[in-house]
This record gives C-alpha cells, sequence and structure tokens, in this order.
C-alpha cells in the first residue's frame, strides 16, 4: 500500500483481529468468520478510505463504475462467492441486496404503463424519484436531481433508464434478448421495477412490505377482427396481419413473454423482410425479427396482463424491397404459441389476413 495509506494498516489489521468468531454485516450482508472472509473485509475497509468514503450505505453515492468493478474484481481474486460479490455490487450501487427491500421514499409503486421520451405525469416525477434512489440517478444537479424531480421524461431520465436496466440486466434485458439498455421504460423494465418498488422505505430493520401482486395460473387466447385481405406493396412497413387477443385468469397478473408467429400461405419468406409485435394502439413492442429456417420468428417482449383483464395485439409484417418480393405471391402470418409460465388455453394457430404481395405500387 502507498504511504498515504499507512496510518490506516492498523485499523485494518484491528477490523480482521475483530472478526474472529464474530459476524460483520456490511449493508445486511452477513459474511462469517474464515480467512477469505477476512481478507474480503480489510480489502473494502481499504477502498472504503481509498475513496475517503464513511461507510458502505453511501458508496454509490461517490464511486464510479469503473472504480465499482475494480472492487468486484478484487473480492473475486480473493476467492468471494458469487452471492457476496452480488450483494457488495448492490450495495455499492445502492441497490437493494439479496433478502432487502428497495430504499425509495416512491416505494410501494405501480408503473402500469410505458414511458419514453415526451411523456409526462405522476408516473414520470415518481420513475426519476426511483432511479435517483437506485444510483442511476437522472441529473446531478438542477432539473431531475434528487430533490428537484420533474414530471418530464427527456434525454437525461432515458440515460438513466438506461443505466438502470444495464445495472440489472440479467433480470431486464437478457430475457428480452438484448445486450445493451435502451431509453425506453418498457413492460420489461416495468415488471422489475414494479417488483422491486413493493416494499415500503426501510427504518433500520424495521420495514413494512407489501406483498407483491398474484402470480396468475391461466392465459386465454382467441382470434380479434382480422384485417381485410389487400395488397401488400414492397417496402411496406408494419403491415397488419393478424389480430390476437389474450386474457388473464382471476386468480393473478400473467406475463407473456413472446409470441411465435409463422409465416404460411402461397409464398416465400424472402417477401417479409421482418416481423414485429404491435399493441393495440399500433406501437411497436419489442424488437423487429426475421424468420428463421422453419418460417418462424420469437416475436414482442414481456407483457403484463392484469388479472381478469384482456389485451389484445397485432402481428404485423414489414415487406422486402422490389428486388426480393415476388408479386403475386399470398402470404399470411399465424400466431402460432405464446410464451408464458402460465397454462395457455384457446384455439392454436390463429390466422389472419391473406395479402397479395405487390411490386407495382410505390409507397
Amino acid at each position: 500500500m502507498v504511504t498515504a495509506f499507512e496510518p490506516y494498516k492498523k485499523f485494518i489489521s484491528n477490523v480482521g483481529r475483530k472478526v474472529v468468531n464474530k459476524t460483520i454485516i456490511i449493508r445486511n450482508m452477513s459474511i462469517t468468520k474464515n480467512s477469505t472472509a477476512l481478507k474480503i473485509v480489510a480489502i473494502v475497509v481499504t477502498i472504503m478510505f481509498m475513496f475517503t468514503l464513511v461507510s458502505v450505505n453511501t458508496a454509490y453515492a461517490a464511486l464510479t463504475e469503473a472504480q465499482i468493478q475494480s472492487i468486484l474484481s478484487l473480492l473475486s481474486s480473493f476467492g468471494a462467492d458469487q452471492a457476496t460479490i452480488d450483494n457488495v455490487e448492490a450495495s455499492l450501487k445502492g441497490q437493494p441486496t439479496s433478502g432487502t427491500g428497495v430504499s425509495s421514499a416512491v416505494c410501494p409503486y405501480v408503473w402500469d404503463t410505458n414511458l419514453t421520451q415526451g411523456s409526462t405525469g405522476a408516473d414520470v416525477l415518481n420513475l426519476q424519484k426511483f432511479l435517483n434512489d437506485q444510483g442511476s440517478t437522472v441529473a446531478s444537479s438542477g432539473a431531475g436531481s434528487a430533490g428537484n424531480e420533474t414530471s418530464y421524461y427527456g434525454s437525461l431520465t432515458g440515460a438513466a433508464v438506461v443505466n438502470y436496466q444495464e445495472a440489472n440486466a440479467a433480470a431486464i434485458l437478457t430475457p428480452v434478448g438484448l445486450t445493451s439498455g435502451v431509453p425506453f421504460f418498457g413492460p420489461s423494465t416495468r415488471a422489475y421495477a414494479n417488483s422491486m418498488c413493493t416494499s415500503a422505505p426501510l427504518d433500520g430493520d424495521t420495514g413494512d412490505t407489501t406483498p407483491p401482486p398474484s402470480v396468475g395460473t391461466g392465459l386465454s387466447i382467441s382470434a380479434g377482427l382480422q384485417p381485410a385481405n389487400t395488397l401488400a406493396p414492397y417496402d411496406a412497413a408494419r403491415v397488419h396481419f393478424t389480430n390476437f387477443t389474450v386474457t388473464a385468469g382471476s386468480d393473478g397478473d400473467v406475463v407473456m413473454n413472446s409470441v411465435v408467429v409463422e409465416r404460411t400461405g402461397l409464398s416465400v419468406d424472402a417477401n417479409l423482410a421482418s416481423v414485429v409485435l404491435l399493441d393495440s394502439d399500433g406501437k411497436q413492442i419489442g424488437l423487429t425479427k426475421t424468420l428463421n429456417s422453419n418460417h418462424q420468428a420469437k416475436i414482442g417482449e414481456a407483457v403484463t396482463i392484469p388479472a381478469g383483464q384482456s389485451r389484445t395485439f397485432i402481428v404485423g409484417g414489414n415487406m422486402a424491397n422490389i428486388s426480393t418480393v415476388n408479386s403475386g405471391e399470398i402470404l399470411s402470418i399465424d400466431v402460432v404459441a405464446i410464451n408464458t409460465s402460465a397454462t395457455v388455453s384457446g384455439s392454436l394457430p390463429i390466422r389472419g389476413a391473406q395479402h397479395t404481395v405487390n411490386n407495382t405500387l410505390a409507397i
């Protein structure tokens, strides 16, 4: 250690001696007596001094992402188990550790609608408060900073949402096939934030919690009112093919993770550049996907269907360019499966409109 930290060597040594036959608790994380734990405690204490912090509870307010990763690398090199590393990371970022609630003045709170740049209202205000409390700060000062949150979702809020998504990538991004965040507070991010914001603010060891919403066991699917058969010109985007409705059972909310669709009809896959899932207002859900060798694609992202309620969705097709489409072929897209943990009932597949591919009409 460099000379500037010589005064802390005796302190660290004392910490090492005192930890014997005791349990050190760091932000609700227990590290029991063993030689590895002693080293970990010494490392964490040393690093806290290096960044002139008073306690782990305030670490996330001062440490950069690079500094946090350095700490985690040191813990890993001394043989810390993954659970310990995850809890330390959560503590340093101001996020809840395993077995703890979210320390946020906003919680308990539920976001029922998607939010994106340009959104306004109480949901945005509470989202900014939640992000600031969780270490994904909207702004360090001025509008959007802690205590100065606003009800407008701008680029700063979007950047904070991206930070929150990437800090919780395994729960938010990975399930929907993403590797980096997007400035959209959509179904996957909402579901995770809602699950973490079911607890009231912690007050010492006496935090009352609100039970999370019950998880439904059934989801029924039925065909919706289908679009009329018409022409599908080349380069046309989000051509409506198939409408379907899903209804959650009365015993709890159901998460529909994705939808499997299949190209059918007297057509080839090359007529479609990609397929996409839309909500009843025509807004895109998740990313566009190309068809695989089985003429299928998994589209959409996690969407929560409230208990006893129904939601209607649209399968859209993005037509290929003029050099690829085969004019005159009849194209349809079937819904063949719903990916969810609930039991799916209803008749599948569901076929909608059968559009005729056209390479003469220009859009």
